[in-house]
């Protein structure tokens, strides 16, 4: 298998040793995305440790809130990733030209996030980069969760140790640098990315580490005052954004939640 099964097209990402192409798969019939990583500049971490688990995780997903992987193979240099294509951009760019979601658009959305989120928690697995960008989003406002780079298979009592994801949606247990467990760290994400996409910005800004963490801690972030959430979403995005990870809400109680 290789390039000759694919009539590649535009580039639709870009990143430092990546990059992601539309193309058309003769195989199965419908445009794919092909994210394409260059092995010649992709660090060695990546290549031994993170890619495999990448990979492992997602030949074994299948979820109609996750983008499905097809297939990988090789071309020279390069490792090729064959997965299904959201046409419709991500929910930051929905937010961009929205301004802010009004709380019908939110909750169809949001919904299908927590739907995606149950299903990996209850196969024991941790995304570990939830944020807006990779919320990716298909015909009819489908969400697709993407980017599964710093995702992992973990056991119930296992702690986690690598720092990772992005700094604006990462829990202050993590970004700390102890051990922490990784259900609660995608929770914590989530309730930056609902806050994101109600209010219409985020609610921490702070891009110094030390001062971030403290922010969290402290519960120093406040809803817009011109946004009126309602009782029961102002509820369910402080219960995920709580930095205690004992009183933190479970992907369950998220479930559960009123405005859900």
């Amino acid at each position: 298998m290789g390039f000759t099964k694919y009539i590649a097209g535009d580039i639709i990402g870009v990143g430092s040793y990546a990059k992601v192409k539309i193309a058309y798969a003769e195989k199965f019939k419908q445009s794919v995305a092909l994210k394409i990583v260059d092995q010649n500049k992709a660090p060695v971490s990546f290549l031994k440790k993170f890619l495999p688990r990448e990979l492992n995780v997602l030949s074994k997903i299948h979820h109609p809130n996750i983008i499905q992987f097809y297939e990988c193979f090789s071309h020279g240099a390069k490792i090729v990733m064959v997965m299904e294509l959201a046409k419709y951009g991500d929910l930051l760019e929905l937010i961009k030209v929205e301004k802010r979601l009004g709380p019908n658009k939110a909750n169809l959305i949001f919904k299908q996030i927590a739907d995606g989120v149950e299903y990996l928690h209850f196969n024991k697995i941790v995304h570990r980069d939830l944020k807006c960008e990779n919320i990716l989003l298909a015909e009819n406002l489908i969400v697709k969760i993407g980017d599964f780079g710093f995702s992992r298979f973990f056991d119930e009592d296992d702690m986690l140790h690598t720092a990772c994801g992005s700094l604006a949606y990462s829990s202050p247990e993590l970004l700390r640098g102890y051990l922490y467990a990784g259900p609660p760290c995608d929770i914590w994400s989530m309730g930056v990315i609902l806050f994101t996409a109600v209010c219409g910005i985020m609610p921490f800004k702070e891009n110094n580490l030390r001062s971030l963490v403290a922010k969290q801690e402290s519960k120093s972030w406040d809803f817009p005052e011109s946004r009126v959430l309602g009782e029961e979403l102002t509820m369910l995005i402080e219960g995920m954004l709580e930095p205690d990870t004992d009183t933190r809400l479970s992907i369950q109680e998220v479930q559960e939640s009123e405005w859900l």
